[in-house]
């Protein structure tokens, strides 16, 4: 059935549950009137981390009942939202666009096209598609560093990237991953070949970021259908007010390695290299330095990090502070916590690291 609301009013709803300090929603230009001949209605919504705003969206339009697909929309890199069935009052109107922009209202954090050096700039001429910024506003030099030294260290030439023993030939660069999906960074060659993929994370220990991953069925299917995670969110719908009050988090150790390897690494793990497989978990400042060449003279660059180097399914590099285990915090009144027909709002659950979970008052369940 059709939603009765007009964009208007879809975009106070926005407005209303979703502005904060981190995120702001905003009109881009005029909406759709009956004396006007506008096409769509455009929502930016602006925020650094990109994907937790992306995530924050959904959650409003599927708690007011408001229908809608993600799209790859003009305007913006990263993902956004289109909703066609509304009411609608306009000449022409035909759909409410939603986009997800930095803080600063930019696609990129940076000047169009310095991210990216000249053998990718060649690349995006013959694929257009693969131009994707990064989705994290704290993502942005890191890749423009790595680019950069690409060019430099590889005398404007493809060269062979190399990360632990794992070598990646002819690159050109690297780019955004797609969406929400696990990888951050994408590695692609200078035919336009995407390949290899690695999870980003910010900062200098386990509490330099938030979570590995997310326990709905956006995460994934096999994480949010997953025996354990389902204990855990019954447990949590049933007994947030009474410990709320008194703890900042609750948490609970994860048993089965498949689960922890699935929020980590992604969904697909267990298969080759891809969007939700990915190669490594990397954390920190890029290091990139020239280690010899290759018998056609690509050079070769070695690329590390300062923080951690991850190789995929390698648990053991992933114990104490920075062990997977799933939790819940207070979060924004539109998240929630769904489990069948219960449901639990204002709490945001996830599987964090140790560090995160157990920092200040938190109770393990």
């Amino acid at each position: 059935m059709k939603d009765n609301r007009t964009s208007d009013t879809i975009f106070a709803i926005l407005k209303t549950n979703a502005n904060s300090q981190k995120v702001k929603i905003v009109r881009r230009g005029d909406f759709p009137a009956p004396k006007n001949s506008i096409q769509y209605a455009t929502i930016v919504v602006k925020a650094n981390d990109r994907p937790e705003a992306f995530e924050l969206i959904e959650d409003i339009l599927k708690d007011n009942n408001i229908s809608y697909k993600e799209e790859k929309l003009s305007g913006s890199s990263f993902n956004g939202f289109e909703i066609k069935d509304y009411y609608k009052i306009g000449k022409r109107e035909s759909a409410i666009r939603i986009l997800f922009k930095y803080a600063n209202g930019q696609d990129t954090a940076a000047k169009a096209g310095s991210i990216w050096n000249d053998l990718l700039l060649q690349v995006f001429r013959n694929n257009p598609s693969l131009e994707r910024s990064p989705r994290d506003r704290s993502e942005v030099e890191v890749v423009k560093k790595i680019n950069a030294a690409i060019q430099s260290l590889g005398s404007y030439k493809p060269v062979d990237l190399q990360i632990k023993s794992k070598r990646y030939s002819n690159v050109a660069g690297i780019i955004a991953g797609k969406g929400t999906k696990k990888a951050d960074f994408v590695i692609v060659d200078n035919n336009g070949d995407e390949i290899g993929f690695l999870s980003y994370k910010a900062g200098t220990n386990a509490l330099s970021f938030q979570q590995y991953g997310g326990i709905t069925e956006r995460a994934s299917t096999n994480i949010s259908n997953h025996k354990e995670v389902n204990d855990f969110k019954e447990v949590v719908i049933d007994n947030w007010d009474t410990y709320k009050s008194d703890y900042k988090t609750i948490w609970r150790s994860i048993e089965d390695n498949k689960l922890k390897k699935m929020a980590v690494f992604g969904q697909d793990y267990n298969r080759q290299s891809g969007y939700d497989s990915v190669d490594f978990v990397v954390q920190g400042v890029p290091k990139l330095k020239k280690v010899g060449a290759t018998l056609d003279k690509r050079s070769i660059i070695k690329l590390n990090f300062s923080t951690k180097v991850i190789r995929k399914n390698n648990l053991t590099a992933l114990q104490g502070n920075y062990e997977p285990t799933i939790g819940a915090r207070k979060g924004e009144r539109s998240r929630r916590i769904r489990l069948k027909n219960k449901s639990i709002s204002g709490v945001r659950g996830g599987v964090f690291t140790r560090a995160y979970l157990t920092r200040g008052t938190n109770k393990e369940i």
